[in-house]
């Protein structure tokens, strides 16, 4: 028989602790995720019944769960009606945010009990814990924390039902027995207290999503029906937001059209601890890229790229070098974002290749403009480039990536870098020589040009992080940016740790 009659609304609950603080009765609250119920959950849940005379049990819902792909295992009401199913539970119910600062606020518990995974407030890394507890002194409830086996959900999902295919489990396995959580954690943190500079093409991307016609005679060309529209940014605008989340001083320096002019649009989606300065090109629009895909399929069909006439911004591309000389040598690295699309012309390459204290470059996927914007640096600390720049660049067009990565790094002069593989992962060199392969840990973005993992991966080599390490938190910031495509994921450093921390379990 199912307990379902015990799951109740926020609203609901709200009313019955009403009615038991009428009568003298002792509400105790408890509130977690409970993926994978397990014994730890259930001695937690039976100590807390005994500090009350009513327990209520409130769940995370899926959307709030921020323990990476593929997680919860098991949806919110199945993780409630398990709960529910308990003798010492009297009320479930689904939360309606990600923390139960509000549903304190509203239930008005008398206790509130943590389990024994939380030695302290202060064991949170996340924060949530301290500032739940902030709101059980202001409701002048208890805050209690539970002392008993602990186990953990993400553990036995990892070991279990991780879902992940044969070669990322063994992958993991050799990964936790040579790197430690707090060496990683570690890492993110060193992170926050660098100053970066972003130079480079901002992209205005229209996604038009179409319905393939049958064609009416042979030799018709293809005909499809534009179903719906969206425009994003892309380029270096959304790279500067994903370095934004996890370093707190970052500079963006690019160039824009005059008419229209998207810079208050830009601003508008920019991180607000973003400097930026846009170099305004009076004859030449905004880069635009038309990318026209399959409603039905999300295969891209084709791309037209709108980039007008670069020979006449002489004005706006002085402008931009003069910005970036002054304020080159106040910042730790730069990251050039060099697509091709002309905001990193040619004496530009010159003086970030001879200035930057530490020069990341990050290129285009198309393999002809790759093969002019890498090879027109004199020096590079970190290149992040896909396979298909990889080829342009060696004119290796057949054999296996790993055969030709040595030719590419000494074509480039440049002895750090990192392949994006998409599906396949990423391949990580270092100035030893040593090549380091990574799998994906979940499918590819959605999105091909939010390029989350690369922000990582230009700060952990900056911080001289191994070949091994870069590539692992590559990985982990692509599968947090393809978890949903509806919300998507800028590398933000506690949801990275967070994840990571779920990995390392």
């Amino acid at each position: 028989m199912r307990s379902n009659h015990k799951i109740k609304s926020i609203d609901e609950l709200t009313e019955i602790t009403a009615r038991k603080r009428s009568q003298k009765k002792r509400s105790v609250l408890c509130h977690g995720c409970f993926d994978l119920l397990h014994i730890g959950h259930i001695r937690y849940l039976q100590s807390a019944r005994e500090m009350g005379d009513l327990l209520i049990v409130t769940v995370t819902p899926d959307r709030f769960v921020d323990k990476g792909p593929h997680r919860p295992a098991f949806p919110e009401a199945l993780r409630a009606e398990a709960i529910a199913s308990l003798d010492c539970v009297d009320y479930v119910a689904i939360n309606n945010w990600p923390t139960a600062e509000e549903t304190l606020r509203r239930l008005q518990p008398a206790v509130y009990v943590k389990g024994s995974d939380f030695t302290s407030v202060e064991s949170d890394m996340t924060g949530k814990l301290a500032r739940e507890a902030q709101v059980v002194k202001e409701i002048g409830a208890e805050l209690q924390i539970t002392r008993d086996i602990v186990f953990s959900s993400t553990n036995l999902i990892n070991r279990f039902f991780s879902g992940l295919s044969d070669e990322v489990e063994q992958y993991f396995h050799r990964f936790r027995t040579r790197y430690q959580l707090g060496e990683i954690l570690g890492l993110i943190d060193r992170m926050a207290d660098l100053r970066v500079l972003l130079v480079g093409d901002t992209i205005l991307n229209e996604y038009h999503c179409c319905s393939l016609c049958a064609p009416l005679y042979r030799n018709t060309p293809l005909m499809a029906q534009r179903d719906c529209h969206r425009t994003v940014w892309g380029g270096v605008p959304t790279i500067a937001n994903n370095v934004a989340g996890l370093a707190r001083n970052v500079t963006l320096m690019t160039a824009i059209g005059a008419s229209p002019s998207h810079e208050e649009l830009i601003r508008g989606q920019l991180d607000k601890r973003i400097s930026a300065r846009f170099a305004v090109r009076e004859t030449t629009p905004t880069t635009t890229r038309k990318c026209f895909v399959d409603q039905d399929t999300r295969q891209e069909l084709f791309e037209v790229y709108i980039a007008g006439d670069l020979e006449s911004t002489e004005a706006s591309d002085r402008q931009l070098a003069r910005w970036i000389q002054n304020s080159i040598k106040e910042h730790d690295l730069v990251i050039a974002v060099d697509f091709g699309h002309g905001a990193v012309r040619k004496k530009l390459r010159e003086d970030l290749a001879a200035q930057a204290p530490f020069l990341a470059v990050v290129t285009d996927t198309n393999g002809k403009r790759a093969s002019r914007t890498l090879g027109a640096y004199s020096h590079i600390d970190f290149c992040i480039a896909d396979e298909h720049e990889v080829r342009a660049v060696t004119y290796e067009f057949q054999g296996g990536i790993e055969s030709v990565v040595g030719e590419f790094r000494d074509r480039l002069g440049c002895s750090r870098y990192l392949i994006d593989r998409g599906g396949e992962g990423c391949l990580v060199g270092d100035d030893g020589g040593n090549v380091m392969t990574t799998p994906a840990f979940s499918e590819p973005s959605l999105d091909p040009n939010d390029q989350a993992g690369l922000s990582v991966a230009a700060l952990a080599a900056f911080l001289k992080a191994p070949p091994e390490l870069i590539g692992f938190l590559w990985s982990a910031a692509e599968a947090l940016s393809g978890k949903n495509a509806d919300d998507p994921y800028a590398p933000d450093g506690m949801k990275l740790k967070k994840y990571v921390t779920a990995l390392m379990k």
